[in-house]
């Protein structure tokens, strides 16, 4: 079982592509925020099924900048969605990166 979460950091639109590094900075400081907030919504489902929170996480990045188009695995939700799991500098030290590019 597994999550999938996509994030689209630049295409279609030039001013997208100027700011394509802070848009992928800012998805990496602040997803784990999103994933806490998403396992606290369904807090009723994580009780029932807790093996929930053992899924990995795969985030998509979208770009058209293959420096920024790629996809990580970011380890399961419980470690994803805790407040240094995605932070720049810290979450690659916790969990291994999985790169692939798309």
């Amino acid at each position: 079982m597994s999550l999938h979460v996509h994030c689209h950091i630049s295409g279609g639109h030039f001013l997208l592509d100027l700011c394509a590094k802070l848009r992928y900075y800012i998805f990496c400081k602040e997803l784990p925020v999103v994933l806490k907030a998403f396992v606290h919504g369904d807090e009723n489902l994580f009780n029932n099924y807790p093996e929930l929170q053992d899924a990995l996480v795969w985030v998509y990045f979208h770009s058209n900048i293959p420096e920024f188009n790629k996809v990580e695995c970011w380890g399961p939700l419980k470690e994803a969605s805790s407040p240094s799991g995605g932070a720049i500098g810290t979450h690659e030290g916790k969990n291994k990166k999985i790169y692939c590019d798309q």
